[in-house]
């Protein structure tokens, strides 16, 4: 941004996007007994239900 005589101006983005990650196709959950097929985009070895659960900070601190 610039300003000249109080107006302020700005440039115009320009470029392409960044492409989404791609983690491969045709991947399925890792639990043995799940056949779920798992998203391109999705980074986990697990789906949704056989994720292990995640426990979350709160202010520093760890709650058990």
């Amino acid at each position: 941004m610039t300003q000249n005589s109080g107006h302020i101006t700005a440039k115009k983005l320009t470029g392409t996007p960044r492409k989404s990650k791609n983690f491969g196709e045709g991947r399925i959950c890792s639990n043995e007994n799940c056949k779920q097929i798992m998203s391109k985009y999705n980074h986990n070895k697990f789906c949704y239900v056989h994720a292990p659960a995640k426990i979350p900070r709160t202010r520093g601190q760890i709650l058990r």
